[in-house]
């Protein structure tokens, strides 16, 4: 049965019908008429009707000429953009690394990404005798560790191409003293985009092993990584896999939160 017009409808009341209509635009794909959101929320037509034609004349819905049908307006999308601009990604990611270093006994860590590189932004340390430890607003290279390929790999292929270029003019090499493969790492940032995680594993520090998963902001664009960091005494290729899943959902999970709408695995670039 449908809601009735109740002409005494409190603000409390009308707040929530609004919040409720826009949320089903959130909720939706593509354009929304006036009947298939009043069978959506339940409610009378000619409530629907006069909820959205008052978002409408104020900016936060639209209504295509052809169709007649409505999708969120400008001020809605600036309000959005708004919110995550706001957003201390810093604030958002702590709890997130407390549970990954609760979870594996290990150093959690949120980079981001600066142009050519990476800046480690936060972390949440073991409490084990031997573990890896960073510098906050240290940088480091995006083709060396695991926290920098999980960014590097879901860059568009222009800007992807660019940086490793310029890798092989700096003639870059890993911590033991190789010469950078630039195309045994291409083929590892393919593996990386389909399981939307990376390892490392003493590449950029003797000794040092971690697997990292992206970020991605209301945009979709990779803006950083959360990590596992540990050491080669205590973790082999098989438990960093095991790392990658944990750390893969986790940032799956934030980046939700950030406003990303798009999957960590299988993205197209």
């Amino acid at each position: 049965m449908r809601e009735r017009t109740d002409s005494k409808e409190t603000p409390t009341a009308t707040v929530a019908r609004v919040t409720a209509l826009l949320d089903t635009f959130v909720d939706s794909s593509g354009e929304l008429g006036i009947t298939e959101i009043a069978n959506r929320l339940g409610l009378a037509k000619s409530v629907v009707h006069r909820l959205v034609t008052a978002l409408a004349k104020s900016g936060y819905l639209t209504q295509a000429a052809t169709t007649r049908r409505y999708s969120l307006g400008p001020r809605a999308t600036r309000l959005g953009q708004a919110a995550m601009g706001q957003m201390d990604i810093r604030a958002r990611a702590r709890p997130v690394l407390r549970e990954l270093a609760r979870a594996t006994g290990e150093t959690a860590t949120l980079s981001t990404i600066a142009g050519d590189e990476r800046i480690y932004a936060e972390q949440v340390e073991s409490a084990q005798p031997v573990r890896q430890s960073v510098q906050i607003g240290t940088r480091a290279p995006l083709y060396l560790g695991a926290s920098g390929k999980a960014m590097l790999a879901f860059l568009p292929e222009v800007r992807r191409s660019a940086i490793l270029a310029r890798a092989v003019t700096s003639k870059v090499t890993t911590a033991d003293g190789r010469r950078l493969d630039v195309k045994a790492l291409n083929s590892e940032l393919t593996t990386i985009r389909r399981r939307g995680f990376a390892t490392s594993q003493a590449e950029r520090i003797t000794g040092a092993v971690s697997s990292a998963a992206p970020l991605f902001d209301h945009h979709n664009e990779v803006i950083g990584a959360l990590s596992i960091a540990s050491v080669t005494v205590r973790h082999g290729r098989a438990d960093l896999v095991k790392f990658g899943d944990l750390v893969r959902r986790a940032a799956e999970r934030l980046s939700t939160e950030l406003g990303s709408s798009s999957p960590t695995r299988e993205k197209v670039l």
